[in-house]
């Protein structure tokens, strides 16, 4: 299949990039070869590499989900196979043991010689390798890059049409990233307290009060933390209503976003898990809900994606205003509003109480 057909139909820049890097591999192996050598994934001289992307993989018996790699490279001369499988995160963090689903999966290919996991991000963000190969012995190694290091690999490779693009695409997602603090960087940092301080103010007194009136309960321990902050990408207050994420409610802020010049999104979620026994009839209802005027909704129709439908606004649309808490604060609780018709509406959820 070509590469704009593959290309058709993508949902994100993660998926759009990796085909895009697979593309540069398979029509340039020796780009490819290369660029192993140069990570110090293998220092072997191959015949040939064959590259392939979006490969399912169906769940394993302890696995909850199955599994869809962003990209497998099998790189093979006269004596066997290596194999490198490559999960990419951009403006994303890892799912849920994925890596290790991942780990088990490339244990279980007798045909390969050596098997890695390379994990690239863009951003930061380390991996504990004795979690995810707990119990798989040393059959597969583990490894992890940054963006920033293929971007600085290719622009030291004979310039093309495609490797030019490349390179300007990172660029413009920040994929491209220096080991030096910039003064945006440090301006940013300076005023993260005042942020995450207005954050806090959009969400305290009767915005919280409201958001556990309406869903019965409410974790306070939202993620308030620099560090949950760079792991999940989310400042939330959560509602748990099975204690555990089944099905959730969040009230709040995600801050990851795809471009560096896109903004948060705010707003209010409902989600519910893969291995949620009533997946089914919230899927049902999530459907009818996403049909109210602002709502929308994600991976309603993959059954082994978390999905989700919310009513959400980019901070964007509220710096034209005045006081920006008192207009958020009012979004928050319009949602909340809207929730609550929406927990009468479909009392059959899995709430968690009785008393609405």
């Amino acid at each position: 299949m070509g590469l704009f057909n593959r290309l058709l139909g993508l949902r994100s820049t993660e998926d759009f990039f990796t085909e895009i890097v697979a593309h540069l591999f398979d029509t340039s192996p020796q780009t490819c070869m290369d660029w192993v050598k140069h990570e110090r994934l293998s220092d072997a001289e191959y015949d040939g590499v064959h590259v392939s992307t979006q490969q399912a993989l169906a769940a394993l018996e302890d696995h909850e989900t199955g599994s869809r790699l962003d990209i497998l490279i099998e790189l093979y001369d006269q004596q066997g196979t290596d194999v490198i499988l490559i999960e990419s995160k951009i403006a994303s963090r890892e799912g849920d043991e994925q890596l290790r689903r991942y780990a088990q999966h490339l244990e279980r290919r007798s045909d390969a010689r050596s098997k890695t996991l390379l994990y690239i991000t863009r951003d930061y963000d380390p991996k504990d390798e004795n979690e995810i190969f707990d119990g798989l012995g040393d059959r597969v190694s583990f490894e992890s890059r940054r963006w920033h290091d293929f971007y600085n690999f290719l622009k030291d490779q004979p310039r093309t049409d495609l490797t030019g693009e490349i390179l300007r695409f990172m660029e413009e997602q920040g994929m491209a990233q220096s080991n030096q603090f910039t003064p945006v960087d440090v301006l940013a940092l300076s005023n993260v307290p005042k942020a995450l301080s207005m954050m806090d103010e959009t969400m305290s007194g009767e915005v919280s009060a409201k958001f556990e009136a309406v869903t019965g309960n409410l974790l306070k321990s939202r993620a308030g933390t620099l560090s949950n902050l760079q792991e999940h990408g989310r400042y939330l207050l959560y509602s748990l209503p099975q204690h555990n994420w089944s099905f959730w409610c969040g009230l709040g802020y995600y801050l990851w976003w795809e471009s560096a010049a896109d903004y948060p999104a705010l707003g209010i979620w409902l989600g519910v898990s893969p291995k949620s026994q009533d997946r089914h009839q919230i899927i049902s209802a999530m459907k009818e809900i996403e049909e109210r005027d602002g709502w929308e909704s994600s991976e309603l129709d993959y059954s082994r994606a978390w999905s989700s439908v919310g009513r959400e606004s980019s901070l964007q649309d509220f710096l034209s205003s005045d006081d920006h808490v008192a207009e958020i604060k009012k979004f928050f609780l319009e949602s909340l509003d809207e929730l609550q018709e929406i927990r009468e509406q479909y009392p059959h959820l899995p709430w968690g109480d009785t008393t609405h």
